[in-house]
């Protein structure tokens, strides 16, 4: 199987300055990353080709010869191998946990404002009005106080990542052997799972409950 061109693969000319393959690098990375829904193999070959193109002697080597490792490389075997963990590249371009390692994704976060249409009359507007409003909002679960769990022992690490939100794998592909780190589907990269989920509200720890509030206009 023919290796195709690093610069093809990033989408730029041979002359083009390290701004310009940056920017073809991150562009396409959000595209292909698999937590994107980007194919991940597609994204393994264009982090290797920005990891080769972004080091002006690697850059160079890979002109002349062909081989990012100069003249002797092209009879060693793969021709990317010895280079370092691309989830470190990954993560500083766009911070700890895109590349899953090493990083635990927290299961909640903060709740949205709730945007509701409301109608008055143009004396209501004048003067001030007051409106009783139904409302959806997630509240702490009675059954499992919040806990997620049937027997009430709350999340616990997770077994299959020991805690990191993350599993790594080794992969070839035409670049030879990497290391990638996807997000761990048993605990949806949060490092912590619930053995028992509360039947009332799935294990989510929150419930989702319908309330009545009074709004000044």
């Amino acid at each position: 199987m023919a290796v195709r061109d690093l610069y093809d693969i990033l989408g730029v000319s041979q002359d083009a300055d390290q701004e310009t393959i940056k920017r073809a690098y991150r562009r396409k990375a959000r595209e292909l990353h698999p937590d994107a829904g980007g194919d991940e193999d597609s994204f393994k070959e264009l982090t290797t080709a920005y990891e080769v193109l972004r080091n002006p002697d690697t850059r160079s080597n890979y002109d002349r010869f062909g081989d990012p490792r100069g003249p002797r490389g092209r009879t060693d075997g793969d021709p990317f191998a010895g280079f370092g963990d691309l989830s470190d590249l990954i993560d500083s371009f766009f911070g700890g946990g895109f590349s899953g390692r090493g990083t635990t994704r927290t299961a909640s976060s903060a709740g949205r404002d709730a945007l509701i249409d409301l109608t008055i009359d143009l004396e209501e507007a004048a003067k001030g009005v007051r409106r009783e409003l139904d409302v959806d909002v997630l509240r702490t679960c009675e059954t499992c106080g919040g806990g997620g769990d049937a027997n009430g022992r709350g999340a616990v690490r997770c077994q299959t990542c020991n805690g990191t939100g993350g599993v790594q794998q080794v992969t070839r592909s035409v670049f030879g052997q990497m290391l990638t780190t996807t997000t761990c589907s048993a605990c949806r990269g949060t490092g912590r799972r619930v053995e028992h989920p509360c039947a009332d509200c799935n294990g989510e720890g929150r419930r989702r409950t319908r309330e009545t509030v009074t709004v000044d206009g």
